[in-house]
Protein backbone atom coordinates (compact mmCIF):
# COMPACT_ATOMS: atom_id res chain seq x y z
CA UNK A 1 0.00 0.00 0.00
CA UNK A 2 1.41 3.33 -0.88
CA UNK A 3 0.54 6.50 -2.57
CA UNK A 4 0.73 6.17 -6.61
CA UNK A 5 2.38 9.63 -7.80
CA UNK A 6 1.55 10.25 -11.36
CA UNK A 7 2.41 12.90 -13.80
CA UNK A 8 6.07 13.19 -12.96
CA UNK A 9 8.33 15.40 -14.92
CA UNK A 10 11.88 13.93 -15.76
CA UNK A 11 12.69 17.58 -15.26
CA UNK A 12 11.27 18.73 -12.28
CA UNK A 13 12.87 20.25 -9.33
CA UNK A 14 15.30 17.46 -6.89
CA UNK A 15 12.97 18.89 -3.81
CA UNK A 16 9.75 18.10 -5.75
CA UNK A 17 11.52 14.22 -7.00
CA UNK A 18 12.84 14.29 -3.54
CA UNK A 19 8.48 14.63 -1.73
CA UNK A 20 7.72 12.16 -4.87
CA UNK A 21 9.90 9.85 -3.69
CA UNK A 22 8.80 10.29 -0.44
CA UNK A 23 4.82 10.40 -1.23
CA UNK A 24 5.92 6.50 -2.71
CA UNK A 25 6.93 5.86 0.80
CA UNK A 26 4.78 6.48 2.21
CA UNK A 27 2.54 3.65 3.91
CA UNK A 28 -1.05 5.54 2.97
CA UNK A 29 -3.42 4.49 0.23
CA UNK A 30 -3.69 6.92 -2.41
CA UNK A 31 -2.92 9.34 -5.35
CA UNK A 32 -0.72 11.95 -6.16
CA UNK A 33 -1.08 14.39 -9.28
CA UNK A 34 2.49 15.93 -9.74
CA UNK A 35 2.09 19.36 -11.48
CA UNK A 36 -1.77 19.27 -11.70
CA UNK A 37 -3.40 22.62 -13.03
CA UNK A 38 -6.13 23.47 -10.65
CA UNK A 39 -9.03 26.16 -12.56
CA UNK A 40 -9.25 29.26 -11.32
CA UNK A 41 -12.66 30.16 -9.42
CA UNK A 42 -13.41 33.46 -10.84
CA UNK A 43 -14.16 33.89 -14.81
CA UNK A 44 -10.65 34.93 -16.55
CA UNK A 45 -8.72 33.61 -13.72
CA UNK A 46 -6.72 31.28 -15.12
CA UNK A 47 -6.00 29.06 -12.23
CA UNK A 48 -2.76 28.08 -10.93
CA UNK A 49 -0.52 24.77 -10.82
CA UNK A 50 0.02 22.51 -7.32
CA UNK A 51 3.20 20.99 -6.94
CA UNK A 52 0.85 17.79 -5.77
CA UNK A 53 -2.76 17.00 -5.28
CA UNK A 54 -2.95 14.02 -2.77
CA UNK A 55 -6.48 11.92 -2.98
CA UNK A 56 -6.50 9.48 0.11
CA UNK A 57 -9.32 7.93 1.90
CA UNK A 58 -8.94 10.41 4.29
CA UNK A 59 -8.19 13.16 2.90
CA UNK A 60 -7.27 15.96 0.09
CA UNK A 61 -4.05 17.89 0.72
CA UNK A 62 -2.43 20.82 -2.23
CA UNK A 63 1.02 20.36 -1.69
CA UNK A 64 3.77 23.52 -2.52
CA UNK A 65 6.86 22.07 -2.16
CA UNK A 66 9.94 24.41 -1.39
CA UNK A 67 13.47 23.87 -0.98
CA UNK A 68 15.44 26.40 1.24
CA UNK A 69 18.36 28.89 -0.39
CA UNK A 70 20.52 29.27 2.76
CA UNK A 71 23.92 27.77 2.06
CA UNK A 72 23.96 28.31 6.35
CA UNK A 73 20.58 26.60 7.38
CA UNK A 74 19.08 27.58 10.78
CA UNK A 75 15.92 28.95 11.92
CA UNK A 76 13.33 29.84 8.95
CA UNK A 77 10.44 31.94 10.54
CA UNK A 78 7.07 31.85 8.78
CA UNK A 79 4.49 33.94 10.20
CA UNK A 80 1.32 33.63 8.33
CA UNK A 81 0.73 36.84 6.62
CA UNK A 82 4.43 38.31 6.56
CA UNK A 83 7.80 37.56 4.94
CA UNK A 84 9.27 34.35 5.66
CA UNK A 85 12.89 34.90 6.92
CA UNK A 86 16.62 32.97 7.55
CA UNK A 87 18.81 34.70 10.33
CA UNK A 88 22.12 35.64 8.19
CA UNK A 89 20.00 35.16 4.75
CA UNK A 90 19.02 38.10 2.86
CA UNK A 91 15.84 38.38 1.00
CA UNK A 92 13.34 35.29 0.70
CA UNK A 93 14.99 31.79 2.07
CA UNK A 94 12.96 30.25 -0.02
CA UNK A 95 10.75 30.95 -3.40
CA UNK A 96 8.01 33.12 -3.53
CA UNK A 97 5.23 33.31 -6.13
CA UNK A 98 5.26 36.84 -7.69
CA UNK A 99 2.60 38.89 -5.98
CA UNK A 100 2.91 36.85 -2.68
CA UNK A 101 3.75 37.21 0.76
CA UNK A 102 5.22 33.51 1.50
CA UNK A 103 4.22 30.03 0.41
CA UNK A 104 1.06 30.13 2.53
CA UNK A 105 -0.34 32.38 0.15
CA UNK A 106 0.62 29.93 -2.98
CA UNK A 107 -0.74 26.69 -1.47
CA UNK A 108 -3.77 28.57 0.29
CA UNK A 109 -5.14 29.73 -3.52
CA UNK A 110 -4.72 25.95 -5.04
CA UNK A 111 -6.55 24.76 -1.63
CA UNK A 112 -9.53 27.08 -2.29
CA UNK A 113 -9.03 26.65 -6.50
CA UNK A 114 -9.79 23.04 -5.61
CA UNK A 115 -12.06 23.14 -3.10
CA UNK A 116 -14.41 25.31 -5.09
CA UNK A 117 -14.12 22.74 -8.05
CA UNK A 118 -14.36 19.71 -6.02
CA UNK A 119 -17.97 21.67 -4.49
CA UNK A 120 -19.37 22.46 -8.34
CA UNK A 121 -18.37 18.95 -9.34
CA UNK A 122 -20.03 17.28 -6.36
CA UNK A 123 -22.98 19.69 -5.39
CA UNK A 124 -21.23 19.71 -1.18
CA UNK A 125 -18.84 21.34 0.10
CA UNK A 126 -15.46 19.59 -0.01
CA UNK A 127 -12.68 19.60 2.55
CA UNK A 128 -9.75 20.07 1.24
CA UNK A 129 -6.36 21.11 2.87
CA UNK A 130 -3.50 22.37 2.15
CA UNK A 131 0.66 22.01 2.94
CA UNK A 132 3.72 23.57 2.51
CA UNK A 133 6.52 20.99 2.55
CA UNK A 134 10.13 22.76 3.38
CA UNK A 135 13.01 20.41 1.95
CA UNK A 136 16.27 21.95 3.44
CA UNK A 137 19.04 22.66 0.96
CA UNK A 138 21.63 19.42 0.91
CA UNK A 139 23.91 19.52 4.44
CA UNK A 140 22.37 22.28 6.01
CA UNK A 141 20.27 21.49 8.77
CA UNK A 142 16.95 23.53 8.95
CA UNK A 143 14.63 23.94 12.01
CA UNK A 144 10.86 25.64 11.50
CA UNK A 145 9.40 28.57 14.05
CA UNK A 146 5.93 28.41 12.62
CA UNK A 147 2.53 29.74 14.21
CA UNK A 148 0.72 27.81 16.57
CA UNK A 149 -2.41 25.34 14.95
CA UNK A 150 -4.79 28.22 16.41
CA UNK A 151 -2.95 30.88 14.09
CA UNK A 152 -2.86 29.03 11.18
CA UNK A 153 -5.56 29.43 8.43
CA UNK A 154 -7.85 26.46 8.69
CA UNK A 155 -6.65 23.14 6.90
CA UNK A 156 -3.62 25.39 6.35
CA UNK A 157 0.12 23.13 7.55
CA UNK A 158 3.91 23.34 7.06
CA UNK A 159 6.12 20.66 7.57
CA UNK A 160 9.98 20.43 7.56
CA UNK A 161 10.71 17.57 5.28
CA UNK A 162 14.13 16.86 6.33
CA UNK A 163 13.29 12.75 6.46
CA UNK A 164 10.81 10.44 4.44
CA UNK A 165 8.65 9.55 7.77
CA UNK A 166 7.48 13.23 8.15
CA UNK A 167 5.23 12.93 5.56
CA UNK A 168 3.87 9.66 6.48
CA UNK A 169 3.62 11.12 9.60
CA UNK A 170 1.62 14.08 8.77
CA UNK A 171 -0.61 12.18 6.79
CA UNK A 172 -1.32 9.47 9.65
CA UNK A 173 -1.67 12.22 12.66
CA UNK A 174 -5.18 12.80 11.83
CA UNK A 175 -5.11 16.85 11.76
CA UNK A 176 -6.47 17.32 8.81
CA UNK A 177 -8.31 14.11 7.80
CA UNK A 178 -12.08 14.26 7.11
Amino acid sequence: MAVLVVNERADAPYTERTVAEWLRACRVPGLAVAGAHVPGRRRGDAGQEADFIVFTPNSCVCIEVKGTFSQLGGVLSCPVNGSWSMLGYEGDPVHVRGGDVNPIYQAKSAMYALKALTEKATGAEQFVSALVVIVPRSGTTVTLDKPTKRMMPKGVDILLGDRPNDLFTWFQRGTFHR
